[in-house]
């Protein structure tokens, strides 16, 4: 049986953002900001921001297929992952914040 981990690989983490699905009717494209911060809300690395794949997308389900790999950075157990949801509303046409998620990334600090 091969062996799950492979000690030959560097330490870190992947996260992966797959896709939004079943978003209202009055937005347009979403913007993803991912950010990976510890509780004193101290950057872990430079956030990044993720558009959705516009050939591969609906305006209800937009597809995004994108990893953050977190490596050679030093992860205090209080880091989380933030991501904040963006989109240009379709009434008034202003950039407007549709949803947060926010995800520890260790259970127990």
């Amino acid at each position: 049986m091969k062996e799950v981990w492979n000690d030959e690989e560097e330490d870190g983490c992947d996260i992966y953002i797959d896709e939004l699905r079943g978003l209202p009717d009055n937005i347009s494209l979403v913007k993803i900001v991912a950010k990976v911060i510890t509780d004193q809300a101290e950057d872990v690395v430079s956030p990044k921001t993720i558009w959705p794949l516009i050939n591969d997308s609906t305006v209800q389900f937009q597809k995004f297929n994108k990893k953050i790999e977190l490596r050679n950075v030093k992860i205090h157990p209080t880091t989380m992952l933030h991501l904040s949801l963006a989109t240009i509303d379709a009434h008034n046409l202003k950039e407007s914040i549709i949803g947060f998620v926010a995800f520890p990334l260790f259970i127990d600090s």
